[in-house]
């Protein structure tokens, strides 16, 4: 007789909701406000090109097409970075966040516009508070944690828009003891309290 054996390390998944309608419909509607806002600012960059080329017709002269050449390189760059922001806070606004047995994926800690996510380890949490306003939670870091992924801050805020199924998501947070669902606690006290 054969003994089928169960591996005891194996993560359960307890929470995912990254492959589900309602995430897909978020992402659908990010992505949409994302092509809106490119087309805003590449309509705004060409009526400032234009605008400026057509003054220049007026008004030529060596002074005058040198600062056109100017305005035109500023108003380029701009429009670049602004693009570049544009497409960070696109991927960082369609990131999920994944609840599993030992650890939870969140969005990258170290940075301000995160463009992956990364495993956080419940060993490394210190405690999550929920009920912070409506758009954000806050989740702190023990010393490990903080030592584990280099940084200076304890705390770290989630946009609550990345959570597909709030109730789902909760559900499962509160088995956790490190969870806190039930304190409000403004932003400004999470900053005094765990550091700015």
């Amino acid at each position: 007789m054969k003994i089928k054996v169960i591996a005891m390390n194996e993560n359960l998944v307890l929470y995912d909701e990254s492959k589900s309608e309602k995430s897909k419909e978020r992402k659908r509607l990010i992505y949409e406000d994302y092509k809106k806002s490119l087309f805003k600012l590449m309509s705004v960059c060409a009526f400032l090109l234009f605008f400026l080329s057509f003054s220049i017709i007026f008004f030529i002269s060596v002074a005058s097409i040198f600062l056109f050449l100017i305005i035109v390189i500023v108003v380029l760059i701009m429009g670049y970075y602004y693009c570049k922001i544009l497409k960070k806070s696109l991927i960082a606004s369609t990131l999920d966040v994944k609840i599993y047995s030992d650890f939870m994926i969140l969005p990258k800690l170290g940075q301000d516009i995160p463009n992956t996510v990364e495993k956080v380890n419940y060993k490394n949490i210190e405690r999550i508070y929920w009920r912070i306003n409506n758009e954000v939670f806050v989740l702190i870091l023990n010393n490990r944690g903080m030592n584990e992924y280099n940084l200076n801050k304890r705390y770290k805020f989630f946009y609550k828009e990345l959570i597909d199924d709030t109730d789902k998501f909760i559900n499962h947070m509160e088995k956790f003891p490190f969870f806190n669902n039930e304190d409000d606690v403004s932003i400004s006290e999470i900053r005094k309290r765990y550091g700015n």
